[in-house]
């Protein structure tokens, strides 16, 4: 429910705080067990490679850029939880050739510098074959079953 609402908020011109805000208000209204989630937003202008990355609770995101890897943390809790949001955006810009890459906590089963180092050494790569190198890294080096979801959009010059 929380990413079906988040994503026709952002299509409805909705900012990422007004829409982890909205987000927090539908989960304390629907209450019970699933009542809580994280959320990881990253909106991008393709036209300038301006974004916005916002972050609340979740797994650490990355911004691949000339075969380096950098990850952006945020000291947040999920939404649902409390009676106010409390998130962390971040503003980046894109160059050509960039690719954004967020994951779930599940990807960390590599630990935090063995992915960063994964995704530097992948970062040529197409980002479906990225994204796949990571989640199959990911369920190896799991000791327990957990989901693995890893997008990775990059910012190409138009043809």
């Amino acid at each position: 429910m929380a990413a079906q609402l988040s994503t026709e908020l952002l299509r409805a011109g909705f900012g990422p705080e007004e829409t982890a805000r909205l987000v927090n208000v539908a989960l304390a209204l629907k209450g019970g067990e699933e009542s809580a989630t994280t959320l990881d937003m990253l909106r991008v202008d393709p036209y300038t490679g301006e974004a916005e990355l916002y972050k609340a609770g979740a797994a650490p995101s990355f911004l691949l850029h000339g075969g380096a890897s950098d990850a952006y943390l945020a000291d947040s809790v999920p939404v649902g939880i409390l009676g106010g949001v409390i998130g962390r955006k971040t503003s980046l810009e894109l160059q050509p050739g960039d690719t954004a890459v967020l994951v779930t906590d599940g990807a960390l089963s590599l630990g935090l510098q063995a992915l960063t180092d994964l995704l530097a050494a992948h970062s040529a790569d197409e980002p479906e074959d990225l994204a796949r190198a990571v989640a199959l890294a990911a369920r190896e080096a799991a000791e327990r079953p957990d989901d693995i979801t890893v997008l990775a959009v990059r910012l190409e010059e138009a043809r």
